[in-house]
């Protein structure tokens, strides 16, 4: 018996390995391991670590690493990273600074790329390894109570989910989609209330199933529509999954721990309560329908995404749209942050057009402009403010 919190498991070369806040057991003293295995009927230490938890255990190209806070493995200094050479762990490149605590890992487009909470030349939040060092991600992670969570790659884009807020400065609330040059928006984001801009939700789980990215935290509404805990996101929009797991003690939603696939059921670390029901910290959903309310097209299919340039942007009261997509004629569209559609003006100027911005009140919107056959479109974050 040991006595722990656990906030991580993953299957690796056929034994289930788990990572957490292993306190020794009287029993078994000198256990000191915050990963052990599964192995014909028995728990076994894997490593000894020092006192600092284990946050998150990923299989990586058929390597296994370990984040958290800890440092020291086996007698190693380490900033909270090691990877699993045969039976001993590795340290991974150290951060510059040890006062971290680094809470996912995961590599997208080759190179490995970590989250938490770090420093480095003074940005937060999130690095990606190159040249032997730890490089922030674009502008890093920006507002002091802002933080990343957890990752996920989806139509090979880099997700970011957490306690993201935009009043900070960030693109998107608590959910981020990084393009490769920038953070967007992924279509309105995610709030605990509905027009609250300045509370966090607090993203604790991504995972893909059958092509739907599924983000599970302590949100009520996906891009503007009821979505109690878990929502899926299939590129362009937001859909809730049926169900409640944000109301009730604690009011987690999806909490530390994540949530997982296994086959098509859906299992969820959770609060005291699922559909009223007590559950006691971990619930799976029953159905096969994991699609409820949607919210429309707010976002855009990474792979159909063409270049627009818009000038000015901030504007008062009408901005120029250029590079549009195809010839025309043009479908468009545009949404605020809650995902509600708005009924828009625009006026030819040249081969461009000018958005009017007639009642709109003051705030961000998402712009899609697709062509007549949809067969291409662009999508952009515009901005009125008042005069």
């Amino acid at each position: 018996m040991v006595h722990a919190e656990v906030y991580t498991v993953v299957e690796y070369h056929d034994s289930l390995f788990a990572g957490g806040t292993f306190a020794p057991n009287p029993a078994d003293s000198g256990f000191t391991s915050n990963v052990q295995y599964y192995d014909q009927g028995n728990w076994y230490a894997l490593g000894v670590f020092d006192n600092w938890g284990v946050r998150r255990l990923r299989v990586l190209d058929d390597t296994l690493y370990a984040v958290g806070s800890f440092r020291d493995v086996d007698g190693q200094e380490v900033t909270g990273m090691v990877w699993l050479d045969g039976s001993q762990w590795k340290p991974l490149t150290l951060l510059p600074e040890t006062d971290c605590n680094v809470l996912d890992i995961i590599k997208q487009d080759g190179r490995l790329v970590i989250c938490g909470n770090f420093q480095i030349n003074g940005a937060t939040g999130i690095a990606y390894l190159e040249g032997g060092q730890w490089n922030i991600l674009g502008p890093g992670i920006l507002g002091g109570f802002s933080s990343i969570h957890v990752m996920a790659v989806y139509q090979g884009h880099l997700y970011v989910g957490g306690q993201i807020s935009m009043s900070g400065g960030n693109a998107g609330r608590d959910i981020m989609r990084w393009d490769g040059t920038q953070f967007q928006p992924v279509g309105g984001g995610l709030q605990r209330n509905l027009g609250d801009n300045s509370g966090f939700s607090d993203v604790r789980g991504m995972e893909e199933h059958n092509g739907v990215l599924y983000v599970g935290g302590g949100f009520r509404y996906a891009g503007g529509v009821p979505a109690y805990g878990v929502a899926g996101w299939d590129g362009i929009q937001w859909c809730g999954v049926p169900g409640n797991l944000s109301d009730g003690p604690g009011h987690l939603g999806v909490g530390q721990g994540g949530m997982a696939f296994y086959y098509d059921t859906l299992f969820v670390a959770c609060g005291y309560l699922a559909d009223g029901d007590s559950v006691r910290l971990a619930a799976k959903f029953i159905g096969t329908n994991y699609a409820d309310t949607c919210s429309g097209p707010v976002g855009i299919s990474e792979a159909a995404v063409v270049s627009l340039t818009l000038a000015p942007n901030p504007a008062t009261d009408q901005i120029t749209l250029a590079d549009l997509p195809g010839t025309g004629p043009w479908y468009i569209q545009l949404f605020d942050m809650e995902g509600r559609a708005h009924a828009i003006r625009t006026e030819a100027k040249g081969e461009g057009l000018i958005l009017l911005r007639g009642a709109l009140a003051a705030g961000c919107y998402t712009l899609v402009i697709s062509t007549d056959e949809a067969k291409q479109r662009s999508v952009a974050r515009v901005v009125f403010v008042d005069p």
